[in-house]
């Protein structure tokens, strides 16, 4: 099982991995392994029994073909249990075509004559908006907030420099970022590094944050959208970013992770591109398109007002617990305004 090919730019553009790691496990941990590939016009394929090669790499008969044929059956006696999560393999496959627009990704179950095609032209959006149908079936009064989910694909060089050598080096970073709001009070991101789901996010997703943050405040500050009624208020980052579900995806060569399960991307160049890119849309977007920035700024300041609101509610709570914890009298309530003409005392006897 030859596995350099990953570590040669002229082989892949990007990977996913490039140990072999998975493939070893699954040989290691299936009574059969069968691999076949169709190349230069010919189908060479191997076999493995408990991990053991069998036959050998093997040059088989011609083929105007070219693909990847994998077959393996889990070992029971190593395994706890043989089962296939059919459900879980299914949105794999789904999500391998919302990945790359344009292929083509079938799911068949022989049993159960099972079959389902998935193919998406803009799989960005489309993830986008499978992810906000899915958060209506739980909030029914959900809405969307813009007329239509925002799409950005752009390819960026990202220059990097070695604090160690002191060498500069350039990558070519492919950024792909969708994203609308919601009513939801929360916030929804999917990420991914060369089609491999961060859960934890990473750099792309801090970059991405950044420059929603840092176009967002500008603009309502520039423009004195808070006025007189807001002018105390002020906007943070969560604001910017409630309701709002977004997908980011990167792919560029040899991405580094935090960790060899791979939830969270620590490369800078992810951060650099993300910033840039979704930096630059939402500039062209805030000049060009009033009433979608409207809609936007809109959001984000009642994510604000809100906010200020609980945790007000939150201290009335808190001092009302406090008081009573100390015996102190129930019958005393804290003056909600600040205005000492709109408040007054009074002294009572008994109840």
């Amino acid at each position: 099982m030859n596995i350099m090919g990953k570590f040669d730019t002229k082989s892949y553009a990007v990977s996913g991995g490039t140990n072999g790691v998975g493939l070893t496990c699954a040989n290691a941990l299936s009574t059969e392994f069968l691999l076949e590939t169709s190349r230069d016009g010919f189908v060479h394929y191997f076999k493995c029994e408990k991990g053991l090669v069998t036959t050998k790499l093997t040059k088989g008969k011609k083929t105007k073909k070219t693909g990847t044929f994998v077959k393996f059956n889990p070992d029971g006696s190593i395994l706890d249990t043989t089962e296939w999560n059919v459900e879980k393999l299914e949105e794999m496959c789904k999500l391998a075509a919302l990945l790359n627009n344009g292929l083509t990704v079938t799911f068949e179950v022989e049993s159960s004559k099972k079959k389902e095609t998935f193919l998406y032209d803009n799989g960005a959006k489309s993830f986008v908006e499978e992810k906000i149908a899915e958060l209506k079936k739980d909030e029914k009064s959900l809405k969307v907030v813009l007329p239509d989910t925002q799409f950005i694909s752009e390819t960026i060089m990202v220059k990097e420099s070695n604090k160690e050598s002191g060498e500069k080096s350039e990558k070519e970073v492919v950024v792909d970022i969708s994203f609308n709001y919601t009513t939801s009070d929360k916030e929804s991101y999917h990420t991914f590094v060369n089609g491999i789901r961060t859960p934890l996010g990473g750099s792309h997703l801090t970059g991405t944050r950044l420059a929603l943050s840092k176009a967002i405040m500008a603009h309502i500050k520039s423009n004195d959208l808070l006025g007189k009624r807001d002018k105390n208020l002020k906007i943070t980052g969560e604001d910017c970013r409630e309701g709002l579900v977004y997908f980011v995806s990167v792919r560029f060569p040899e991405p580094q992770f935090h960790s060899q399960t791979k939830d969270e991307l620590g490369s800078r160049e992810g951060q650099s591109a993300t910033q840039t890119v979704m930096g630059q849309y939402l500039k062209e977007l805030f000049s060009s398109d009033p009433k979608i920035v409207k809609l936007i700024c809109d959001r984000v300041i009642s994510s604000a007002r809100a906010r200020v609101a609980a945790k007000k509610a939150r201290e009335v709570v808190r001092k009302e617990f406090t008081d009573t914890s100390l015996s102190l009298p129930t019958k005393l309530k804290d003056c909600v305004s600040t205005d000492p003409d709109e408040c007054e005392l009074f002294i009572v006897e008994g109840k």
